[in-house]
């Protein structure tokens, strides 16, 4: 299966309360991902001392057309500034939005970070419809803006 996307970013913003576990969501997400040949990259901020800055050299160097943020709610405002930057710094890439945040608040989460597309649920099988077809109107689980109207 060919992809319509080639590069996908996936973002774990910092947390106050880093866990240690590896972002196994993401981790699912980018095996779906490389299954339909797309390359990824992973940034955690977890640990890192500049997570911003390091977000920005990691959009920089690796040029995604997908980024791809997932968030709990105590990652709510690095995940917000996240997804400023990414857009601040890779405008024409598709912007998505996961994670347990965003499936219990999809539209707050949609207007507080201008993402394109804010996925609620498990997003493996959507994940791979969208990839494949590029389309994500009318999946459901969707949570999108559509001339100005939320979705």
């Amino acid at each position: 299966m060919a992809s319509c996307f080639s590069k996908i970013l996936f973002v774990f913003p910092e947390t106050r309360y880093p866990s240690g576990q590896p972002p196994l969501g993401l981790a699912w997400l980018s095996a779906v991902a490389c299954n339909a040949g797309c390359e990824t990259s992973l940034c955690d901020m977890s640990f890192s001392r500049d997570p911003f800055g390091d977000l920005t050299a990691k959009i920089d160097r690796f040029e995604p057309d997908m980024i791809a943020v997932s968030m709990v709610t105590p990652q709510l405002k690095a995940g917000i500034e996240s997804c400023r930057l990414a857009r601040h710094r890779a405008g024409d890439a598709l912007l998505v939005v996961g994670g347990p945040h965003a499936t219990v608040m999809p539209e707050d989460t949609l207007e507080r970070t201008s993402a394109d597309l804010v996925y609620a649920g498990e997003g493996e099988i959507a994940f791979a419809s969208i990839l494949e077809t590029g389309s994500w109107a009318g999946l459901p689980g969707a949570c999108l803006r559509r001339e100005g109207e939320i979705i």
